[in-house]
């Protein structure tokens, strides 16, 4: 048995979509007795949404940057959540600028705690769709991840860099394109993708595009695929087209 543990925004979903190729691979793949899951930032509903609408088949969920473990059914397995009182000492950070867009999830729901000021920035239906009153999920007092944006990518660094040098140790930032989520700390790509080795017993290989994957790329001797920024793609053993160029490569 073979695993593969695929990035989704930008290594899966490529320009908007899930190629007909890619999801015959990937029902392949599964069927000759492997395992394919999705290693995502996202948390479990804001996931959920989209391989349902694309049909995307999986065995395995790792969601919030590997804050949460979730199984074929969407079920949560395990969670690694951050402490409340440092959830709300950045909450009260991130309000100070009210350029800035920020929310919260408890892994499965996710909502938005703060509008800011961002432009052209296309509404996506399937991520709305999932979306519900950030104060409900703050008042159940638990934190899985913060989802954060500025007006533009340069800001959305800068502050990304400016708060991880405050919170080094209690919490764990991750940049990627014009977002950057915010975890408990030791939390990461590559610790979930761990979790999934030691539930099937079995070598996990991982693919994906964005700098949250470095962290699984470098630790699994992992793969990029060709629209990855160089720096990310440096870091890979194997750059390929696309996952199901990947999946049928694994087949062989």
């Amino acid at each position: 048995m073979k695993i593969l543990g695929s990035d989704y925004d930008g290594t899966l979903k490529q320009e908007g979509s899930v190629t007909e190729e890619d999801l015959l691979a990937i029902r392949k793949f599964r069927a000759e007795g492997n395992r394919f899951g999705i290693i995502t930032g996202r948390s479990v509903s804001m996931i959920r949404y989209e391989l349902e609408a694309w049909k995307i088949p999986v065995d395995f969920l790792v969601c919030s940057n590997g804050g949460v473990i979730a199984g074929a059914d969407y079920r949560i397995l395990n969670r690694f959540d951050i402490g409340l009182p440092v959830a709300m000492e950045l909450i009260a950070d991130l309000e100070q600028d009210k350029k800035v867009m920020f929310g919260i999830s408890d892994g499965d729901r996710f909502g938005t705690l703060q509008e800011g000021k961002l432009s052209q920035i296309p509404e996506d239906p399937l991520l709305t769709k999932g979306q519900m009153d950030a104060g409900e999920i703050l008042a159940c007092g638990i934190v899985n991840s913060f989802f954060v944006r500025c007006p533009d990518t340069e800001e959305t660094f800068a502050l990304c860099r400016r708060l991880s040098g405050k919170y080094g140790g209690r919490l764990s930032f991750y940049p990627n394109r014009d977002v950057f989520d915010v975890v408990a700390a030791g939390v990461s790509k590559s610790a979930g993708a761990m979790a999934v080795m030691r539930h099937f017993g079995e070598t996990c290989h991982v693919i994906g595009d964005g700098y949250n994957d470095l962290p699984m790329i470098r630790d699994f001797q992992g793969f990029s695929v060709e629209s990855a920024p160089e720096d990310v793609k440096a870091e890979a053993v194997k750059i390929y087209r696309s996952v199901g160029e990947c999946l049928k490569e694994l087949m062989k």
